[in-house]
């Protein structure tokens, strides 16, 4: 496989024509390829309260 040149790939990149984007609505299990158009966010934290159980917390005692 040929590699190209970083230049090269930045102005392949920067010619690409992309066609007028459109929004649908699909269920998540047809979204395969789609592009997400807005962020998700959460209602509530899961878990609600702040938590350390799988955290890993360390610390070192010396006691002399």
């Amino acid at each position: 496989m040929a590699f190209i040149d970083f230049k090269e790939s930045l102005n392949i990149l920067k010619n690409i024509e992309l066609s007028k984007m459109q929004t649908v609505e699909v269920e998540i299990i047809e979204s395969l390829g789609y592009v997400l158009a807005d962020d998700i966010v959460a209602n509530e934290n899961s878990p609600s309260e702040p938590t350390s159980a799988m955290d890993g917390y360390a610390f070192i005692y010396d006691d002399g």
